[in-house]
Formats: C-alpha cells, structure tokens, sequence
C-alpha cells in the first residue's frame, strides 16, 4: 500500500500532464508483466508522463497489486485534454485489478476497494465516476451502491441510461430497491426500467417487469422472452398464468418448457385446473420432456378426456429419454385376453402406433422390465407392448413365454402384432389345443399375422364348428388375398356363406362369379383345395 500512496502523491502534482494513448497501454502491459517497481527515492516529476509510468507498480510479488497502481496512472496519463480515448486503457486496468481471481469467495480484497476509492477520487467528470461504478459492481463492492444511486439520480440525460444500468450491475434485491428509489427521482423509459430490473436478477420485481414490458408497447412475444431473462418463481407464475390463460404462442410455450420452475407450477395447477386446462398443460408438460410429469401423464390415462393427450405426452417423454415414461405407455394397453378384440381396440391400435416409433432396442428394455415386475397383469402387457415395437430380436424371448401358462395368450398376441410370419410356427401347435380360449386367441393371432400358412391353418378350423365362426369374425374385413382360400372354404358352410361371400367380393373389387359355389370361386382364384364336408 505505500507505493501505491508513493504513486498517488505523484499524481497529485500531474493532473495536467497529456500523454499519448499508446504510451498508456504501454504503461498497463508492463505494469501487469511485473517490470517495474518504484523507486525509493522520489524523483522529480517535473510534468512528465514518462516519469509517472517509471512509479507506476508498486515494489510487489503481487501482481494484482502492480494492475491497481496501474490503473491510477492509466488516469493521469490519460487525463488530458479532448480526443484522448481513455475508455479502452481504463477498462483493462480495471478489469485486471478487479477480476474474479481478486476475490476470495465473497471477501473482497482489500487492494480492490482501496484502489476502486482511489480511482473515484482521481475521476475527473461524471465518465470516468460511471467506468469506477461498473468496476465495482462487476465485483460486487456493494459499498459503491449508494454511490451508483445518487450518479443515476444527478446524471445528465445523454448519461441517464448508463448510470441506471450501473445501478442495475450490482445484481441483488436491493440493486432493485435502488432503481426504485432512481425512478422515483427521475422519469424513467418503461422498456429502459424493465431491462434494468431484468439484469438486477432479482425476482422479486418481475411483476412490475412484466408492467413494465407491457407498457413499452413491444410484442408480447418479445416480452415474454424479455421476461424469461429473469430467473425466479414469480416470472414462472406469470407465464404459466399467461398458459392456461388461453396464450399458446410458440415463444410462450418454448419459454416455459426451459424453465423448472415453470414446469414445477404447471405440474401443481393440474389439479385446479378446468377440462381445458389440463389439456393444455398435459401437452406442454409432454413438449418439454419433463420426466418429473410421468406419474401426472399417467394418471391422465385414467380419464377418457385426456387419455389421448397423456399417451402422446408420455410419447414425447419416452423420446426423450425417460424409460419410465416407455413403462406408463406399456401399462396402459387394454389387458386382452383375446387377440381377436384387438383389432376392435382404439386405445390399443393408437398405443401400437406409439411403441412402434420407439428407438431401437425398446423391446429388449420392455423384456427387461417384465423379468423385474411381479405383478402378473404386467408382464403380459410388457410382452404385448415389446412386440408392438415390431424389433425382430424379440422373437425368440415371445416363442419362450409360450410354455407359461399365464402368460400364453399375451405371448400370442405379442407374436402377431411383432409382424413376423416365421411366428406361425410357434403358434401353430395352439390353433389345436384343447382349451377352447388358448384356441381362439390362436387362431386370432394367425389372422393378425396372416400369409399362405396362416391361411392354411385357418381352413383346417374352418371344419370345426366351434371355431368356424371364431376364423371369420378374425378375418371377415380382411381384403388381401392371402384370406381368398379361407372364404372359399367358408362358402361350404350355410352359417359363413354369407360373410365369405361379402369377403371375397371385397377382395375382387365385386367381379368374379354371382354365384356362392364354391368351384367357381376355386377356378377363379386358381385354387386347388379339397372340398370340405358340409356340416
């Protein structure tokens, strides 16, 4: 501290000495290298500025302390008359002797603030006192404050601007609290005002922020994203608010999805909220990803209102990454016992839609899953949900929950839906067995799949009466050709003649024979099958 004393005694008797702004920086790169240490004996300063740069570090290890005395020179050198820029030269010594690295946690050293008091004494107009302002809010020197506000309050109106928002740099709430007091003294642009709450940080003024904006006359757009600069629960509560108001513009919904504050309220308003209500904020909650939302999504399940809007939020969550969300989606398929009711689902055929756009290797997380529950219901619905994903590699794990009896139907129905024909293997041995509805969902299963040996297998039930009726209701609005073999074989029978008859002429486009003879339906398809027995 005493050179920097030594240095400032020098610079009492120097104010009206010029010098050129390259002498200057000069002066600052070596002042932080360390190069120069002041003498012992005072020499005489006789007005020259090159006489001041040789005192202008203190004899130091510190280099911090070298780029504070620097920065008392940086004012006199640069001190002189017009055309002189010291704004560049000032600003670097500032910066050097204030950064963060001067700072020990939230202690301020004392270097920092003795020489932030030096510079104010040295500043020579309202200029340089708003440049010693920004250095000391930059490094939080909360006693230069109340300094910050009387400038703000006495500034002229060219300086106006920059004084508040160095009032504004001090980033607290009672940064805030001054401005306050600022705009109280003197009239204050509202889009001015807002910006200079916004960069206080605080969040207790987003209300009057948000007043504020709105004043302005600027887009509510623009506003909305001016207001999202502030980060706090009080500016989530207006933009959620501003939601269920009725506001879907896209710039709100972004901003709220990039808030975890905003997303915390949204999650709590669920349930105060109208039909409407949860709607929209069941979508936007699925928008943003928000994994906190998956027992809300699922919940809305329950709820025929919102059931469609939960499975494609939960949709989005999954794509996000969030298996728990792949899990509600998988729990919520209708629990089937029957292939053959699955066609007639819109809750299971719009879920087959969701699971299968899942990334890669959801099936064999859904497989993994089913392994770790104990709860029976699912299980199977896990096996159901792994074969909607239609991932070949799961094939083998459905053949293999076959030998389970509980999970049987689930493993065939799985199996259909996966889409793979080389399954009609597995199933085959079902379509025959002596429960009657192991059999059904069987022969349900084969339908789904379809293919020449589905097709087969489907004509040998067609001979049992008990499953004749079984084998068309599965594939009675089927229109490929693939079923032609089966319709014919139904034109023998007096209880399927017509639902074949009315199968095949959709599969023709309403040619081919008039008649319901079964030969004639043979010839036209080129078929070669033995006439079954009529029963």
């Amino acid at each position: 501290m005493r050179a920097l004393q030594r240095v400032e005694g020098y610079l009492r008797h120097g104010r009206a000495a010029k010098a050129p702004r390259s002498l200057a920086e000069s002066v600052l790169d070596r002042a932080l290298a360390g190069q120069f240490a002041a003498p012992r004996a005072a020499p005489a300063f006789e007005g020259r500025p090159d006489v001041a740069a040789t005192v202008v570090a203190a004899r130091s290890w510190r280099r911090r302390l070298a780029a504070a005395a620097a920065l008392v020179v940086a004012l006199l050198v640069l001190s002189g008359g017009p055309g002189v820029e010291r704004l560049p030269v000032l600003a670097r010594g500032l910066e050097a002797s204030m950064s963060p690295g001067g700072s020990e946690g939230n202690m301020v050293r004392p270097q920092t603030i003795r020489s932030l008091r030096l510079a104010w004494r040295m500043s020579l107009d309202a200029e340089d006192r708003l440049r010693v302002i920004r250095a000391a809010a930059r490094d939080k020197v909360v006693g230069f404050r109340a300094r910050a506000e009387r400038l703000a309050i006495t500034a002229s109106a060219e300086q106006l601007e920059s004084a508040v928002f160095a009032v504004a740099g001090f980033g607290d709430d009672e940064a805030a609290r001054s401005l306050m007091r600022v705009a109280g003294r003197r009239p204050l642009r509202p889009g001015m005002l807002a910006e200079a709450f916004i960069r206080t940080g605080s969040d207790r003024v987003a209300d009057r922020v948000w007043a504020l904006l709105s004043e302005d006359e600027r887009g509510r757009d623009e506003s909305y994203v001016q207001l999202h600069r502030l980060r706090g629960r009080r500016a989530s509560r207006i933009f959620v608010a501003a939601y269920i108001g009725g506001d879907g513009s896209a710039a709100l919904r972004r901003v709220i999805t990039e808030r975890p504050t905003a997303l915390t309220r949204l999650r709590t308003e669920l349930s105060s909220v109208s039909r409407e209500g949860r709607t929209r904020i069941l979508t936007l909650l699925g928008e943003a990803g928000d994994r906190e939302a998956v027992p809300l999504l699922e919940r809305g399940l329950g709820s025929e209102d919102t059931w469609y809007t939960a499975v494609h939020a939960l949709k989005r969550v999954a794509h996000a990454g969030s298996h728990a969300a792949l899990l509600a989606l998988a729990r919520a398929l209708p629990l089937l016992e029957d292939a053959a009711d699955w066609s007639a689902s819109r809750e299971a055929l719009a879920l087959g839609h969701v699971l299968r756009e899942m990334r890669p290797g959801t099936g064999a997380m859904l497989l993994n899953a089913r392994r770790a529950t104990r709860r029976a219901s699912d299980r199977r619905r896990y096996l159901v949900a792994a074969g909607l994903t239609g991932d070949p590699s799961v094939r083998s794990a459905l053949e293999a929950a076959l030998s389970r009896a509980q999970e049987r139907r689930a493993a065939l129905l799985a199996l259909a839906v996966l889409g793979e024909r080389p399954a009609v293997a597995a199933i085959r041995p079902y379509s025959v067995s002596r429960d009657r509805g192991t059999r059904r969902c069987a022969l349900a299963s084969l339908a789904i799949l379809g293919g020449s040996e589905a097709a087969t297998l489907l004509s040998m039930a067609m001979r049992n009466s008990c499953d004749r009726r079984t084998v068309i209701s599965c594939v009675r609005f089927t229109a490929d050709r693939w079923v032609s073999p089966v319709f014919v074989d139904g034109l023998c029978y007096r209880d399927t003649r017509e639902d074949c008859l009315r199968g095949l002429r959709r599969i023709v486009g309403g040619r081919g024979p008039r008649s319901a003879d079964p030969r004639a339906w043979r010839a036209w398809f080129g078929l070669d099958l033995q006439n079954p027995e009529r029963t």
